[in-house]
Order: C-alpha cells, then structure tokens, then sequence
C-alpha cells in the first residue's frame, strides 16, 4: 500500500516537500539549531550531486549527511544526560 501510494507521481509532488521539511524542521528543533548550517551544507551536496545527474555522488553525500546527523544526534543525547 505506501509503495503504491508514494509511486504516486501526485502524491511524491505533494508530500515530499512537506515530509523533508518536516524531517528538517524537527531536526534542527531537537539540535538546537546547533548544527543547522551544517545540515543545510549536507543537504546542498545531495541536491547538486543529483543535478549533475551523479547517483553515486548524490549516495556518498547522503550517507555523509546521514552520519553527520547520528553523531550530532549522540553528542546532544549525551550532553542531555
């Protein structure tokens, strides 16, 4: 059912803007911020790397921008404790 639904051209055009910006919003609301310029650079990388129509290159800066994000989100977790 969700592949479906997300297959769907109207539905991708609709939803993903809102869910990334959701995901965005969230994110830097958790970090405080603290990391939102190094998160804009991230995701800046993945979009250039997909306009140069480069799968591999949009892959490597997505897994960085993923790991940055777990490392952000474990330094926060611990300085919560």
């Amino acid at each position: 059912m969700i592949r479906i639904i997300s297959s769907s051209s109207a539905f991708s055009t609709v939803m993903s803007p809102y869910v990334i910006q959701s995901g965005i919003s969230l994110f830097i609301d958790v970090t405080d911020y603290s990391i939102a310029n190094k998160t804009i650079v991230t995701h800046r990388e993945v979009l250039e790397a997909i306009k140069r129509h480069d799968p591999e290159g949009a892959s490597e800066a997505m897994k960085r921008h993923l790991e940055n994000n777990r490392i952000q989100i474990k330094l926060l977790m611990k300085k919560m404790e």
